[in-house]
């Protein structure tokens, strides 16, 4: 009898263990995905290069991805519940690999790296034409001693080349700054932006901020929203060409001025309610898909709510929204005609649970609601990014995606050919188990690189 006890809570202790375990580590991926205590304070939970490649005197810093180690039978119970690391290995190959210059779209492409603080102008053959280098504390200043490490003060998340050289560089929860030809400051903004920008041709930027929401301002701000816990606001914010700020609007607020309002009610208890990753202004009719969005409304890609919302800013209000066949989607972008080219994680986050360990390109009809291209690798290589990713439509026709966390760009056409090919050339690690991840690839064209003729 006493044995049968023992054994039974044996038995219970163990499933109880096993429970905790689980729990533990879902809401360790929960943290991870989040940004939640203790999350932010321990960085990234990534293992950092011992130094970066080409640059042995350098500390370890920004944003790598490391190649899968033999795993145990304990290592592959962690992989199935999708929170343990281990991804693809590094190709061997570098640098551009695949040219067809008859068929690539023309010009330079524009590249920011998890290797550095720079961004680099790539010629079609791989040559690197131009280099910017934008150290963080000659932009925003010193940090703050002791301050935790912050891993998005150590690369560019997006930048932007304008005609006479000058590169507008964004760091993610930090700011914008602009720099020179020749990388001097030229002003800078620690305005908290992240994610994307866009500059418009009168040179107005157009950024997304965020703002942290506390219960109290939550409840005095909107009556009758019945919150718990701070949220992480997202803010529209349009610049004027020097960075002095014009205007601002709340995503939080635009959706509670909207018909949209009660997409909120079951997800007001997650602080990182938003996490927006690009914003387009409508500029043209062509892009306007119905009666339902006009020039000047802005298409917003919500990746925590697998959403899209087109914001008008002059009623402070949500238009239009839709969710549809994606999951935790990057750079929604409108085409000319009105569909919409977005890339399509699939819910390829390594911190989800649950997840398809690959990714697309589709280019979505907003009027039919349905998938008119899409673009997913080729046999035997699966196009994958478990976070990040960035697409752009050529005006060849032709798309350009960027592979972040295999450190790849690759050009495609509208039959899925690949007709220009790029793989980080920055590793690191004792084998080179590191690569560095490509925040976005963008193609700058021929008439916008005349600055390079003095080089």
């Amino acid at each position: 009898m006493i044995t049968s006890l023992r054994s039974g809570r044996a038995a219970l202790t163990v499933v109880s263990l096993a429970f905790v375990a689980v729990v533990a580590l879902g809401l360790g991926a929960l943290a991870e995905r989040r940004g939640l205590f203790p999350f932010g304070l321990l960085g990234s939970g990534r293992v950092a290069p011992a130094t970066i490649e080409g640059s042995s005197d350098q500390p370890s810093y920004g944003r790598w991805e490391r190649a899968p180690s033999p795993a145990s039978s304990a290592g592959d119970s962690l992989a199935g519940l999708g929170y343990a690391g281990g991804y693809e290995a590094p190709t061997e190959v570098s640098g551009v690999s695949h040219l067809d210059a008859a068929r690539m779209a023309p010009g330079h492409t524009l590249l920011c790296s998890g290797h550095a603080t720079c961004a680099q102008l790539l010629a079609p053959d791989g040559t690197v034409a131009h280099t910017w280098q934008v150290p963080f504390e000659e932009a925003f200043g010193p940090r703050p001693a002791g301050a935790p490490r912050n891993e998005h003060h150590e690369f560019l998340r997006r930048a932007h080349v304008y005609e006479n050289g000058d590169l507008l560089a964004l760091f993610e929860y930090g700011g914008l700054v602009r720099v020179d030809k020749e990388s001097k400051r030229i002003w800078s903004r620690l305005n908290n932006c992240h994610h994307d920008f866009e500059v418009h041709a009168d040179g107005t930027i157009l950024a997304v901020s965020q703002r942290f929401l506390d219960v109290a301002t939550l409840t005095q701000r909107f009556p009758g929203i019945e919150a718990e816990s701070s949220i992480a606001d997202d803010e529209l914010v349009w610049l004027a060409p020097d960075g002095t700020e014009r205007a601002r609007v709340s995503l939080f607020e635009a959706l509670t001025n909207s018909p949209f309002s009660a997409f909120l009610v079951t997800r007001l208890g997650d602080l990182d309610l938003f996490h927006t990753n690009s914003v387009e202004e409508l500029l043209r009719e062509d892009q306007c898909w119905s009666s339902e969005v006009a020039v000047g409304d802005v298409l917003v890609s919500v990746r925590n709510q697998n959403a899209l919302f087109v914001v008008r800013p002059s009623a402070r209000s949500v238009v239009w929204m839709a969710t549809g066949e994606w999951n935790g989607q990057h750079q929604a972008s409108i085409l000319a005609g009105g569909n919409m080219l977005l890339l399509d994680n699939k819910g390829g986050n390594r911190a989800e649970p649950f997840r398809e360990d690959r990714s697309r390109v589709i280019e979505w009809d907003p009027r039919t609601r349905g998938t008119v291209w899409s673009y997913g690798g080729v046999e035997g290589q699966p196009l994958f990014t478990h976070w990040l990713g960035y697409v752009e439509r050529l005006p060849n026709g032709n798309t350009l995606i960027t592979e972040s966390t295999r450190g790849r760009v690759l050009e495609v056409t509208s039959g899925g050919e690949i007709v220009w090919q790029y793989v980080s050339p920055n590793r690191s690690g004792e084998d080179s188990e590191f690569i560095a991840t490509l925040m976005g690839a963008q193609r700058v064209s021929p008439n916008r690189l005349t600055f390079l003729s003095g080089h």
